[in-house]
């Protein structure tokens, strides 16, 4: 028999939470939810599927807290009181956060669960929420998630690597990737062949590209996609996380 946890649309809040001043953790569950009540429930459900679960008396409070690196599962019920589940969505967004979040919605409304889904939401849930449903979108987003943090964490590396170049090594980097040839860059930058053979080599050996092709590769996992030039400092990014279900479970 499928169980179903039982959360309120529009339930008074009979109690505050208590402000939360403790480290936040860097990976667990983290849950947004205004409603007392609920936060309750689907707090004692998610610890007793082993699931360490952190608990925020708002979306801002979340936001301002968590680490940049943490990773699992945000849960937000939708229509929280000082943010919305889409503005969660956007913040984390912004973040490139390894974060996977899961949206509960009052209702089936198709229009927020296509535009939480095209903002990042592994999943959206329907109330009343059935604990099967739960914990199959949550176990999806925790793995999600743990892909995601190893990609951010071997893209920072990379990025870590390209910061070390000089400017005239990027530039080098950015015409190479381009496909010029060693004699085309020297007209291009008014050098010489030999120099720039150096800086070419210099840069294949900091980024640890052993050839043109794995070159490329390693520029277009740190760069901005589509700039031409490499002269400013590049803006990290993470590539799309595995696809996880997308669907609705209605009540």
């Amino acid at each position: 028999m499928i169980r179903s946890v039982s959360l309120p649309a529009r339930a008074a809040v009979s109690a505050r939470p208590r402000e939360f001043h403790a480290p936040v953790p860097q990976h667990g569950v983290f849950l947004l939810t205004r409603e007392f009540t609920t936060q309750r429930s689907l707090e004692r459900l998610l610890r007793s599927a082993g699931h360490q679960v952190h608990t925020f008396p708002s979306a801002s409070d979340f936001l301002r807290r968590v680490p940049a690196d943490a990773a699992g599962c945000v849960i937000v019920d939708d229509h929280h009181h000082d943010a919305s589940a889409l503005d969660v969505l956007n913040a984390l967004g912004r973040r490139e956060s390894a974060l996977q979040t899961v949206v509960i919605n009052g209702s089936a409304s198709v229009p927020l669960t296509v535009e939480a889904m095209r903002r990042g939401a592994s999943d959206v849930l329907t109330k009343p929420v059935h604990t099967d449903q739960l914990f199959d979108a949550v176990a999806t987003a925790v793995a999600a998630s743990a892909v995601r943090a190893d990609e951010r964490s071997h893209v920072m590396a990379l990025r870590a690597r390209y910061d070390t170049l000089t400017p005239r090594q990027r530039e080098v980097c950015a015409l190479v990737v381009r496909g010029l040839l060693n004699k085309q860059i020297a007209w291009e930058l008014g050098t010489s062949e030999k120099t720039v053979k150096a800086h070419r080599a210099a840069v294949m050996s900091k980024l640890r590209a052993g050839s043109v092709a794995e070159l490329v590769r390693v520029v277009d996992r740190v760069t901005v996609p589509g700039a031409d030039s490499f002269g400013a400092a590049p803006e990290w990014r993470v590539q799309s996380p595995l696809s996880t279900r997308q669907t609705i479970h209605c009540a």
